[in-house]
Formats: structure tokens, C-alpha cells, sequence
């Protein structure tokens, strides 16, 4: 039974896609072992527990705790009297319902950042080849791209494609340092004088981040000039100028979603909203603390502490979350835009469509995954002979 990447130790945690779910996997899915429903249950848990406490694991949860701790000994203690079953209406009006659509807002702010990125590799790429493969009449032939000598214009280069594509590299480097440009809009960049100056230096780096991709961007349409006057029409000219225009937009719509970001006041409202949440509802603390019999207890008072740090964790949870998604190109962001592989994509699409430029449309692509399923079909499973071959038998 084959492994994978896996151990024989842990087979019989996982599922085996050729052995025991032969028709669910096949070519690229078959070379991937899953874990079994039980043991992916239980390492899912784990995991999901690890990222809470990830998201927990910043200075302003310990900052809540004490709040949430120190308002219901407050009460409990010195404001007993103060007793009452508050409604928690308040509490989604003043806090959860921002939070929610501020959560929902990044999140579509994140998707609309990663289509843009991708509809820009889609777009580079495609100027490159057009760049490497488009061709035009000749003299002679429909070869005027390699045509070394002209009657009108000049002969194109044999560095061109590569000039090209080294010129993309560049783009791609200098866009991922751009992306990665920690952002403004946090309360310390307009109220604190260390803030102010930071976000001084962020603006700086990515002004001059988008000065050197507009100027290498801008490059490419001497390119185009250089094939034009190497002979291709001007219909074919126009076309690579327009992709070169859409991919201009597309970086246009990268810079807004680095430099823009949701409403700075209401973070800040968010953010201290949760901390002085617990005082709001210290009579309710006195009202869980006391219990039924009106009688104020140690357990009751314990419970009341583990219910009130219970819910600034979780709102913590939530504002954290909101946080870290703000930024869509944050370096190392669980649900953010993973700028380096994406970036890293578009080095590999521009060299595979390098590599491949030798090779015809029509000619058959070698997929590994596909020899490998063949040699390992059945050696005594019918094959129908060729069609030509085939003896039809008409009846008597």
C-alpha cells in the first residue's frame, strides 16, 4: 500500500487513496494520503485550539483579563447591592455588530486584493508571451520575427524575449517588496509623535516602492515599440498596448487596497470598548455571583469571574481577527494574501512559458502522474483493439 510522504507507523491513521478509496482519487489526487474521519476530527481540535490561543497571545488580552477579573470583585465585593439581570442587547449593538461587519468588510476587502493580484499575473504573463511567441509576415514567409533583414524598420533583437522576461523578474521583485510595506492606519500614526514618524517612513517606502513599478511597467511599452517597428501590425500592436493598459489598472487596484483600509475610529472604538465592557456589566456579575438564593458565594463569585473573562476572551478573539485581516498583504498572515507565493507564481508561470517556447501547440505533453497511473493498471484488463482492427460479424 503506497504511503506517500508518510510513514508505515502511520498508515492505519490515514486513508490510502489507491488502496481503499481506489475510484474517489486518481492522477494528481492519488499521490495525496488523507487522515481518516476520527483522526482528522481530532488533529483539526488540536489545531483549532492552538489558533485560538494564538489569537489570544497579545498584550491586549491580558489587559482584559484584569478587567474582566477586577470588575466583579469590584461589584462583588464593594458594590453587592447593585444587583441586576442585564439584557446583553446593548452588548450587540455597541460592540458585536461593528465588529461583525468590520470582520466582514476585510474579508472582501482580502478577496478583491487576491483577485486583483492573480488577474495581474494573468495579465503579465500574457504580455510575456505575447512578447516571446507572437509572429508576423515576412518578406518571404510568416517569419518577421526572426527576419534579419528589413526594407522599413529595424530587425528585432535575439535578446528581446529575454530582455523581456528579466525585466518581468525585476517587476516581481520590486511588487513584492511594495506589498509587503507595513501599512498606515493604525490610532499611534495621528495622535502619538513616534507614530506620526512612522508613518512618515511608510509612506516614503511605498511612494518610491510605486515610482520604480510604474517606471519598470512603463518599460514595456517600449517592448511593443520594438516589435512594431520589427514588422508586426498595428492591430497586434494595439492589442499588447491595451493588455499593458489593463495591467496598469490592475496595479492601480493593488496600490488602493495596500494604502486604504476600514474606518480607523472604529478600531479605536472597538478597542477600548472591550476593555471597559466588564464595568458595564458589573451588576450582572453580582446577579450571577448571587444565584437564585440572592446569597452572595465563593463558587458564585469564581463562576462569575470565569463567565465574564469568557466573553472579553472571545471578544478579544474577534477584534484580534479583525486586526490581523486589515491588512491584506500582511507578511505572514494566517488569512491573508500569501504575497510571497503568489509572486513567486508569476517567476514560475514566466519561466515555464520561457522554457516552452521551443515547443509546438500541438505537440503531446509528458504528465507524470498519468504514466505512473497507467503502469499501475491492472496487467489482465481487456483493452479493445484499434478501431481499424475491429471485424464486425453480420449476422446469418
Amino acid at each position: 500500500m503506497q504511503q506517500g510522504l508518510l510513514s508505515s507507523k502511520s498508515s492505519r491513521f490515514y486513508d490510502n487513496v489507491h488502496g481503499r478509496q481506489p475510484k474517489a482519487g486518481s492522477g494528481l489526487a492519488a499521490q495525496i494520503c488523507v487522515p481518516m474521519m476520527c483522526c482528522g476530527a481530532i488533529q483539526d481540535f488540536c489545531a483549532s485550539t492552538l489558533m485560538l490561543i494564538d489569537l489570544m497571545w497579545v498584550p491586549d488580552t491580558l489587559l482584559v483579563i484584569c478587567s474582566a477579573i477586577f470588575s466583579v470583585l469590584l461589584f462583588d465585593l464593594e458594590l453587592n447591592d447593585y444587583a441586576a439581570n442585564l439584557s446583553w442587547t446593548a452588548v450587540s449593538f455597541m460592540l458585536m455588530f461593528p465588529l461583525q461587519n468590520a470582520i466582514r468588510s476585510a474579508y472582501a476587502r482580502r478577496e478583491s486584493a487576491a483577485i486583483a493580484l492573480s488577474q495581474f499575473r494573468a495579465l503579465l504573463v500574457n504580455i510575456f508571451v505575447a512578447n516571446a511567441r507572437w509572429d508576423w509576415p515576412s518578406n518571404v514567409g510568416f517569419d518577421g520575427r526572426s527576419e534579419t533583414t528589413k526594407k522599413k524598420g529595424t530587425p528585432l533583437s535575439v535578446e528581446h524575449t529575454n530582455q523581456v522576461h528579466a525585466l518581468m523578474l525585476q517587476l516581481c521583485d520590486v511588487l513584492q517588496d511594495l506589498l509587503l510595506v507595513p501599512r498606515t492606519g493604525k490610532a499611534r500614526h495621528e495622535f502619538i509623535t513616534r507614530g506620526r514618524r512612522e508613518k512618515e517612513q511608510i509612506e516614503a517606502a511605498e511612494r518610491k516602492g510605486r515610482r520604480h513599478v510604474l517606471k519598470l511597467m512603463f518599460r514595456f511599452y517600449g517592448a511593443s515599440e520594438d516589435l512594431k517597428s520589427a514588422g508586426m501590425p498595428a492591430g497586434e500592436a494595439s492589442r499588447l498596448n491595451h493588455f499593458i493598459l489593463q495591467l496598469h489598472e490592475k496595479f492601480e487596484s493593488l496600490w488602493n487596497y495596500k494604502t486604504y483600509r476600514t474606518p480607523i475610529s472604529l478600531r479605536a472604538m472597538m478597542r477600548i470598548l472591550v476593555q471597559l465592557l466588564p464595568f458595564f456589566y458589573g451588576p450582572y456579575w453580582v446577579h450571577i455571583a448571587q444565584g437564585d438564593n440572592k446569597h452572595l458565594t465563593t463558587q458564585g463569585t469564581v463562576f462569575a469571574i470565569f463567565f465574564s473573562s469568557s466573553v472579553s476572551l472571545i471578544t478579544i478573539c474577534m477584534l484580534v481577527l479583525e486586526l490581523q485581516i486589515e491588512n491584506p498583504y500582511l507578511d505572514g498572515g494566517r488569512d491573508c494574501v500569501r504575497v510571497r507565493e503568489e509572486i513567486e507564481l508569476i517567476r514560475e508561470a514566466l519561466q515555464e512559458a520561457l522554457n516552452d517556447m521551443n515547443s509546438t501547440w500541438h505537440e503531446r505533453l509528458d504528465i507524470d502522474w498519468h504514466q505512473a497511473a497507467s503502469s499501475r493498471e491492472r496487467p489482465h484488463k481487456e483493452r479493445l483493439p484499434p478501431l481499424g482492427a475491429r471485424q464486425t460479424k453480420r449476422p446469418v
